[in-house]
């Protein structure tokens, strides 16, 4: 039988060419499709093409300070700032508006040597890209704001801690406990406590700080100055109470150099004549700090003194008025 010049035969079987190709062609077109939308989001991904998405805008990650001992007799600190991968320059500033990308506080430089002698040491740092772009947030330090609008309400002397778990401020009573105070800012202003570490916790006694760490292992600093008279609570009416901050010292009455504790718990027993330790001050923020602090774990004594795997650092301590 003659057969349409678009068939085969195949024994018995018909079978037409635009039949056999109609699977092939749907073939095609669905891995040619699917094949295109693969190699378009590659494309994307590794970057080309043309994209609408805005540059990485600079951001500030850390603010950090140090304290030589030159700066330390001369009330100084330098502070560090550290950037993401677009930030460029820096601007260090004393209030707290946002800079212009054009302003003159931006520097290549990531730090900044400031003066502890003024009223005001609270410093804004901002970030800056090549393309002139402004960080949304700025860094404050030494101490955060709200420690110096704390210390800015006390009457008193007050010095910043700054430990790893956050800030504190202290007000120190100099009238009322003059040579306890006199000696704990030399040993501030001298910067013997920048990188000191709190040694001895107890949640609902008392936490000491002051010694170091070497080698993983916990040591007494040296200290730089001879003992002082004990200044009894009974004289000074300045009491053992919670968040109140004290002088450590021996079994010997006047003995006390570098190290301190602070009360959290209303100690009493530490304001009789005979078994005084001088307090001198206390905390007027950064009590969640100091709570903090006091829940690390590590070994406990027999007396529920806990001695820290891995004690909580204190970063600095500097005088703020």
């Amino acid at each position: 039988m003659q057969q349409d010049s678009t068939a085969l035969i195949t024994g018995n079987q018909y079978h037409y060419k635009s039949l056999d190709l109609i699977p092939f062609r749907f073939c095609f077109k669905f891995v040619y499709k699917y094949v295109s939308i693969i190699f378009l989001s590659v494309l994307c991904a590794c970057g080309g093409g043309s994209s609408d998405s805005p540059p990485l805008a600079p951001a500030l990650l850390s603010l950090s300070a140090s304290q030589t001992a030159y700066q330390a007799a001369n009330r100084q600190i330098t502070l560090s700032v550290k950037g993401n991968d677009v930030s460029s320059a820096y601007c260090f500033k004393t209030d707290a508006a946002k800079p212009l990308a054009s302003d003159g506080c931006f520097q290549s430089d990531a730090s900044k040597t400031i003066d502890l002698n003024g009223s005001q040491a609270l410093y804004y740092v901002w970030g800056k890209s090549a393309t002139n772009q402004v960080s949304d947030a700025a860094l404050t330090g030494p101490c955060s704001a709200v420690a110096f609008a704390a210390s800015a309400k006390s009457s008193l002397p007050t010095v910043c801690m700054m430990t790893d778990q956050g800030d504190m401020v202290i007000e120190l009573e100099n009238v009322k406990a003059p040579v306890t105070v006199t000696n704990f800012l030399k040993y501030v202003n001298a910067g013997f406590y920048s990188g000191t570490v709190f040694h001895r916790l107890s949640s609902n006694f008392v936490q000491g700080g002051g010694e170091q760490v070497i080698n993983g292992k916990l040591f007494e600093k040296a200290t730089l100055y001879e003992s002082i008279v004990l200044e009894k609570p009974g004289t000074t009416n300045v009491l053992n109470n919670i968040y109140s901050i004290a002088m450590a010292r021996t079994s010997v009455e006047n003995s006390a150099t570098s190290g301190f504790f602070i009360n959290l718990d209303n100690n009493s027993g530490f304001n009789a004549d005979n078994n005084a330790y001088a307090a001198f001050g206390r905390l007027i923020y950064g009590f969640s700090t100091a709570q903090a602090i006091s829940k690390f774990p590590g070994v406990t004594s027999g007396d529920g003194t806990v001695t820290p795997t891995t004690p909580p650092v204190i970063q600095w301590v500097i005088q703020l008025k």
